[in-house]
């Protein structure tokens, strides 16, 4: 479990439930690190050395223990169980890192242990979206509409523990034509869009690689120069941008601790 005793989950904090994390063995305290991963390999006859064929991630998973100071009367088990038991993923943030983002959901019934003959504690596991922990939601604005050549911007990967990040991105083109975004911490990797007309808006997930366009009826995939999707590596990436434009960027990278 985490070392602090409060955390916040579905948007409410526990102590507003009089609810609070607590250690059965004092001596540790155990909370989520790394990513599990299944080694991918098979044996051929002969031959000692396994063949690999890579690695699966595992979703993580973590078991709290929680506790009232206060009995467990009927309308607070009510509203603990409308709180914490949730058909969707919901954010689990614990105060030892309030920057660390948990998606979580209770997939099982609540253990009851008994203090004496009085309900005092209950264990929940809580299995995340993915095999990772995430950063808050980053988002950042730029204004190159004076753009007249090039001009140098500065995108931060911090994930520790995928190769790359791909971020979203709103690119308004102020002249139409080309719209470039070339990565020199990339091997100089572009992404570049041709044809865009004056102040038309595309929008592009380049995780789920998707790419929208605010004109109707058209459809930019064959204006996108060798489909190469916007990535970051680990830290800065310089990025020059080549026409007038307006962009705007979201990201929210995995990382584990």
């Amino acid at each position: 479990m985490f070392t602090n005793t409060t955390f916040k989950f579905n948007d409410k904090v526990s102590s507003e439930f009089g609810l609070y994390l607590a250690s059965l063995d004092t001596s540790t305290k155990n909370a989520p690190f790394a990513v599990e991963r299944t080694i991918n390999e098979e044996k051929v006859r002969n031959n000692p050395i396994p063949y690999f064929f890579g690695m699966t991630e595992q979703s993580l998973y973590f078991k709290l223990t929680m506790y009232r100071e206060e009995e467990w009367d009927y309308d607070t088990k009510v509203e603990i169980v409308r709180w914490l038991f949730q058909d969707e993923y919901k954010q689990f943030i614990s105060e030892d890192h309030p920057s660390i983002i948990y998606n979580c959901i209770v997939t099982d019934r609540p253990e009851k242990i008994l203090v004496g003959n009085v309900q005092r504690l209950i264990e929940l596991n809580f299995r995340c979206d993915a095999p990772w922990a995430w950063s808050p939601v980053l988002g950042t604005t730029y204004d190159l509409s004076d753009n007249t050549t090039t001009k140098t911007l500065q995108f931060e990967n911090r994930s520790n523990i995928v190769k790359y990040c791909y971020p979203e991105i709103w690119i308004q083109s102020l002249d139409g034509g080309a719209i470039s975004l070339k990565n020199y911490s990339d091997g100089g990797r572009e992404f570049k869009f041709n044809n865009l007309q004056i102040n038309e808006t595309i929008y592009v997930n380049n995780q789920l690689k998707q790419i929208e366009t605010d004109i109707p009826n058209i459809y930019r995939l064959s204006d996108f120069v060798g489909r190469n999707w916007l990535r970051l590596n680990y830290g800065i990436n310089q990025i020059v941008v080549t026409g007038k434009c307006l962009i705007k960027t979201q990201m929210q990278y995995p990382i584990a601790i």
